[in-house]
């Protein structure tokens, strides 16, 4: 991660460019937190930690809950989407809600419980309306 404090999503010829999406952040997350477990490593599960706040700031969507794919800050994407949808890959909010379901478990901090159920609760209609 640069000084920025932002994941970069891609590195070629000595440039990392491209800010990291949601899914860049989730599954980084959920990594940590499964390497955590694995060895105890509490950098890792302060790492875990750590990035969740920079998810949280960058990709949460204050007014309907859930998290947006990207942070905004790209003026050539023109429309900012929340996907849900899990196909071959779980969507990024499906690992983001699991990720604070597992940090509140490890850490008892409600704030990431709430946010998981605001996550689940935002998405809870869409299997509905496309079986």
């Amino acid at each position: 991660m640069p000084a920025t404090g932002k994941l970069k999503r891609r590195y070629r010829e000595g440039s990392a460019g491209i800010d990291g999406y949601l899914d860049d952040y989730a599954f980084l997350i959920q990594g940590l937190l499964d390497l955590y477990e694995a060895s105890f490593n509490v950098q890792l599960l302060s790492q875990a930690m750590h990035l969740q706040k920079a998810q949280d700031r960058l990709f949460w969507d204050v007014k309907a809950g859930g998290y947006f794919t990207t942070s905004g800050q790209d003026r050539s994407i023109l429309m900012r989407t929340r996907n849900a949808y899990d196909s071959v890959e779980p969507s990024a909010n499906s690992v983001a809600a699991m990720t604070l379901l597992h940090l509140w478990q490890l850490t008892d901090q409600q704030g990431y419980k709430d946010k998981a159920d605001k996550t689940l609760a935002t998405f809870a209609t869409q299997p509905g309306n496309s079986p």
